[in-house]
């Protein structure tokens, strides 16, 4: 994976910014401030701005909200990260940023966006903490993200297959597609070929067909060259 911010020259002072993607409809940047900390913006007209921003409270990330002043004519919405070795996770929710917004019609429809996929990365975030994720729900997201990568976003795309994903929501099985559901589950190859199935619920969906994905996994050295994991998974898409 590569890093966009090492393309970046650190400023003596304030910030130096690059453009995500010359495409794209809003003017995101990669930056780097003074000290060499890693930030994502969003600059956009302040007509643009929403009355009232709830800047949500991510776990290791800084989210920032700076009024146009007299060094700037725009508004910015800023996300610093905190510790420079979570970089592949940043750049994993940036470019989910950068997606959900890439047929935006303008800044509010964008900063609306944005807030709503920052609430979901959130509660992904508070609850990856070091030592908060057992090896077996670890396995369980890396299938799911597998199902998607795999299956669903070469027919569907991105956005389409996302909105399929209801296991984060609490649904009993893990994805709904266009009338059936999918239960997916994730195995070592160390354990016994046998899969665990938490509740009635899971085989007894509301809908006519319900199909079993499973994926078994073995663990590789550290050095392994395209193993999996899960900053990897998460970016489905390269960007910049």
């Amino acid at each position: 994976m590569d890093n966009p911010w090492n393309n970046i020259s650190l400023p003596s002072k304030d910030i130096a910014a690059r453009r995500i993607d010359h495409t794209h409809p809003l003017d995101l940047f990669w930056a780097t401030d003074h000290l060499g900390r890693y930030l994502f913006i969003f600059e956009f007209c302040p007509e643009s701005t929403p009355q009232k921003i709830s800047l949500p409270d991510l776990v290791g990330i800084q989210t920032i909200y700076i009024s146009a002043n007299n060094n700037s004519v725009k508004d910015r919405f800023i996300l610093l990260l905190n510790e420079q070795n979570n970089w592949e996770i940043f750049l994993s929710l940036c470019n989910d940023l950068v997606q959900a917004t890439r047929h935006s019609e303008n800044s509010p429809q964008a900063i609306i966006s944005i807030l709503n996929r920052l609430d979901h990365w959130r509660e992904f975030l508070k609850n990856n903490r070091p030592g908060l994720l057992s090896e077996e729900k670890i396995l369980g997201l890396i299938g799911e993200l597998l199902f998607i990568r795999n299956y669903l976003i070469p027919i569907y795309g991105v956005g389409q297959s996302i909105k399929f994903w209801q296991g984060p929501e609490g649904f009993s099985q893990d994805f709904n597609v266009k009338g059936c559901v999918i239960e997916v589950k994730c195995q070592s190859a160390a354990v016994s070929p046998y899969v665990k199935i938490s509740s009635a619920d899971q085989l007894c969906p509301q809908l006519p067909e319900l199909y079993l994905f499973v994926a078994t996994l073995g663990k590789t050295p550290s050095e392994t060259t395209n193993a999996i994991n899960l900053p990897t998974l998460l970016t489905f898409t390269k960007v910049g």
